[in-house]
């Protein structure tokens, strides 16, 4: 017994070994919603691929995903069943010349090698392919898919239905001619053209029922006919697919199918008010009802105006409305009106969601309809278990604005994957609070590159544009924390105002990375000393400076006596040099003018003298030509140095005798040099300005420059309320600076004084305070007084706790709005970066905080944080 139970063991065990061995590839694709093509879709669903095939779909929450899947995170995309087309001429199209020709197959004219995919960029992923256009029987279509491993796998029927074509497209068959075989003779005589079934509808029946008759009743007639592939449909109640237009050829086909017992499957009806009034499906032979969209997108096309007197012709949305309502909704397919438009099947559909028609029902006339009708639903059109996973992914549900194919998948396999050009990413949520007050619904941000391109409840976007869905969550502006220890790596030193603090900035800075989970996508980079230059910079995985410096920090010292004058003299000294640079900057602004003017008056002169001089000489030159006709001798030019050497030859010459020769001096008479004469400057011409001289560059300077002139603020700390009243009264009275105090624990005692002085604060780490039993909420005393404030955190990896302590604050009473603008819009201007962050609008920097609920409420937390345009921040991801 041992022996016989230890075989069976051993047995089952290489069973077990050779089932492992063999396993195919699991794959777990988790997406947004699934559509499986019949029913309901499903939300945060996951489907389940085993070798090319559906293993399981559902819930994510419910579906047991096998350890070893490899994990496709498609969670913010929608996946529907690969798209099943119930007719198109992808096979032979050429027409042979006999009528009927029904051993013609659709499959054997199909090119298996020639390149699908711009129908698969559309998410078709099968079709049907019929053979021939105008003749009565062309032959038989199939069923084959766009993409796969080989032909073979990629044929899914090869005699999915004997086509007949009842319109007058099949009216006027050419004659045959059969030439004699030899030489023609009195035996072999010329044979004269022999008709075939044409003309009327009715003789195209009555000839098609003929046949039909002779092949049910013995199937031989030969090869010419094709008797043997009609018997086979006829006495297997096959399909026969009828392409139809009116009504008399809607019934001819029903006849026809009815008599000979087969399914019938009616292409491209237009007139159906008949069919749909009189019929069911109950006892009806038709098992499918292909319909024309009969548009073609993007086309514009100039259409008859309709006879007032006849009925209108009504729209096939509006007949697939009405088939289902006489239950003929899972018979119902829909075609393109060219194969060149399969690409845009899903825009064709989205009409169809007109006259009532749910996306549900669209969708599966799209899929589990067609591959029903066509005997091909074990397979296709579904996705559920055991069927292929053939699919979709799309950035949006099917039939919505903007819906797009992002990539299709044949067998488990990707059969296309679209190319992004563009790297702009659509971001939807329940609710987009802007920032500066206003909260959009059911809205969504279009982000490109690092701003917001886009936003409101119905954006532009392009259609491959990455997809974000929040269904339930809530968008808000990157938080701002004004004062952190971040960016260095370590804790920041005592740093001058000449230091420039962003060239010291870390990259992935790990306290960063965690600061950041909490919401806060700006931090300001307070190092110790006073003065001191202030940093603003982004949290992101490169730290990007926006502004430096971006403020002074000072503090005021408790020692009154010693520490306000030393503050006065430091900003005595910053005024002095400011006010050297205003005046230059003055100066230099009158210079320019002055300088433009001299150059407008020099070019005047100029143009002026040129004028003169050239007058001068044509007065010249005419007075020595009349002098030349006169026989006068011209007037020579006066040489002036001869005439000078000869009048000092006449005046030696008139001396009188000299005197009695002196004795000779002994004194040598020092040679002058005579000094060249100057040139006599033209009163009339405009004088040159002179140049300002420019103030030396100091680099600890420069910061004052900016905060004078009111383009930063001063960052002040105090704490009491002496050194809060002297700070304001240095700073704010005397100097006039934008002021923001940083601090502030007894601002509760002195909120009028900055309230009249519009001095900002800069709150933080502590907001609530508690003194002598009594509970003083620091952010509500500023709001409720009309004084702007910000937050600080103080901290580096603490900086994501500082939501909860404002939410804390919240709690006890802040309002939700203006804690929302005191972390946002409120510090954006303080530091003059409301250009760039603080607020949602196009044109700003994509900063953007995902939050699961209201912001500020006890539930809510962060679900994701953007900064430039990049998730750094993601919860399900940690």
């Amino acid at each position: 017994m041992r022996h016989a139970l230890s075989i069976r063991l051993a047995s089952l065990l290489l069973v077990l070994a050779a089932t492992a061995a063999h396993a195919g590839e699991q794959h777990a694709f988790f997406a947004a919603r699934i559509w499986p093509g019949s029913g309901e879709p499903i939300d945060d669903a996951v489907m389940i691929v085993e070798d090319g095939k559906v293993t399981a779909i559902g819930p994510r929450k419910v579906t047991n995903v096998p350890a070893g899947a490899e994990r496709h995170d498609l969670s913010d995309s929608v996946l529907i069943p690969g798209l099943v087309i119930a007719e198109t001429s992808l096979g032979v199209a050429t027409d042979d010349q006999r009528t009927l020709t029904p051993e013609v197959r659709g499959v054997d004219g199909f090119d298996f090698y020639e390149d699908y995919t711009p129908y698969l960029a559309g998410g078709v992923t099968t079709v049907q392919v019929s053979p021939g256009r105008s003749r009565l029987m062309p032959g038989q279509g199939g069923v084959v898919k766009l993409a796969g491993e080989s032909p073979s796998d990629r044929i899914l029927t090869e005699q999915e239905s004997l086509r007949i074509i009842l319109t007058n497209a099949s009216a006027n068959p050419p004659r045959i001619y059969q030439p004699p075989v030899g030489a023609v003779s009195v035996d072999n005589p010329l044979k004269p053209t022999r008709p075939q079934i044409s003309g009327s509808l009715s003789s195209r029946v009555a000839g098609l029922n003929a046949v039909f008759g002779v092949a049910r009743e013995s199937g031989e007639g030969g090869d010419e006919l094709g008797l043997e592939t009609i018997s086979e449909y006829v006495s297997k109640a096959g399909t026969l697919r009828a392409k139809v237009s009116l009504a008399s050829e809607i019934r001819a086909a029903m006849g026809l199918a009815q008599r000979y017992d087969m399914k019938l499957i009616l292409v491209d009806p237009t007139a159906l008010d008949s069919f749909v009034a009189k019929h069911e499906p109950e006892g009806s032979p038709v098992s499918g009802i292909v319909l024309n969209a009969g548009v073609s997108p993007g086309a514009i096309t100039n259409p008859a105006v309709p006879d007032p007197e006849r009925k209108r012709q009504k729209d096939m949305w509006e007949y697939a409305a009405k088939l289902s309502d006489r239950g003929f909704g899972k018979h119902i397919a829909i075609r393109p009106s060219v194969d060149t438009d399969l690409d845009d099947m899903l825009f064709l559909g989205g009409l169809f969601t007109r006259s009532g028609n749910s996306p549900q029902h669209v969708l599966s006339m799209l899929t589990t309809n067609p591959a029903r009708m066509m005997g091909v639903d074990s397979r296709v059109g579904e996705l559920a278990a055991g069927h292929d996973a053939d699919f979709v992914v799309l950035n949006a549900d099917p039939f919505s604005k903007g819906s797009t194919v992002m990539s299709t998948w044949v067998n488990g396999k990707s059969a296309y994957d679209r190319k992004r050009e563009n790297q702009m990413t659509l971001v939807q949520a329940s609710a987009i609070y802007m920032g500066d007050g206003h909260v959009l619904e059911n809205a969504s941000i279009v982000v490109g590159g690092k701003k917001i391109r886009g936003i409101g409840s119905d954006v532009s976007a392009p259609p491959d544009a990455r997809m974000k869905r929040f269904r339930d969550g809530v968008i808000v502006p990157g938080y701002i924390d004004l004062a952190t220890g971040l960016g260095l790596g370590g804790a920041p030193s005592n740093m001058s105002l000449s230091t420039r603090v962003g060239d010291r900035l870390v990259a992935d800075d790990p306290s960063v990375e965690f600061a950041r989970k909490g919401g806060v996508t700006t931090a300001v980079l307070a190092t110790s000393g006073s003065p001191s230059s202030l940093l603003a910079f982004k949290l992101g995985p490169t730290p990007r400076v926006l502004k430096e410096p971006v403020g002074i920090r000072f503090t005021m010292s408790t020692n009154l006596t010693t520490g306000v004058p030393a503050l006065k003299s430091q900003l005595t000294r910053g005024k002095a040099y400011t006010d050297s640079w205003i005046k230059y900057e003055k100066d230099l602004a009158d210079y320019k003018v002055k300088l433009k003017e001299y150059e407008a008056a020099k070019v005047k002169y100029d143009a002026a003298k040129k004028v003169a001089d050239a007058k001068k000489a044509a007065e010249d030159k005419k007075k020595a030509d009349a002098a030349k006709k006169s026989g006068a001798k011209p007037p020579e030019k006066k040489d002036e140095k001869k005439e000078k050497e000869t009048a000092a030859q006449e005046k030696k010459d008139a001396k009188p005798a000299e005197k009695k020769a002196e004795p000779a001096k002994t004194e040598t008479k020092k040679t002058e040099t005579k000094k060249p004469t100057a040139k006599k400057e033209d009163p009339n011409a405009p004088k040159k300005p002179k140049e300002p001289k420019k103030p030396s560059t100091s680099a600890a300077s420069e910061p004052y420059r900016a905060a004078f002139a009111g383009k930063i603020p001063v960052l002040v700390e105090a704490n009491t309320k002496k050194t809060i009243e002297a700070a304001v009264k240095l700073f704010r009275e005397e100097f006039k600076l934008n002021m923001i105090l940083v601090g502030g624990n007894e601002l509760y005692r002195v909120p009028e004084l900055l309230a009249s002085n519009d001095v900002s604060v800069s709150l933080g780490p502590t907001l609530i305070r508690r003194v002598e039993n009594k509970t003083y909420n620091l952010p509500q005393i500023l709001a409720n007084h009309g004084v702007s404030f910000g937050f600080q955190s103080r901290a580096t990896t603490g900086v994501r706790q500082l939501p909860l302590a404002v939410q804390y604050s919240v709690h006890k009473g802040l309002g939700k709005t203006d804690a929302l603008s005191a972390f946002t819009a409120a510090p954006s201007k303080l530091l003059a970066l409301h250009d760039q962050v603080g607020s949602l609008s196009v044109g700003k920097d994509a900063d953007l905080v995902v939050l699961s609920g209201p912001p500020f409420e006890i539930s809510s937390e962060v679900l994701a944080v953007m900064i430039d345009g990049e998730w750094v921040y993601e919860k399900e991801m940690e």
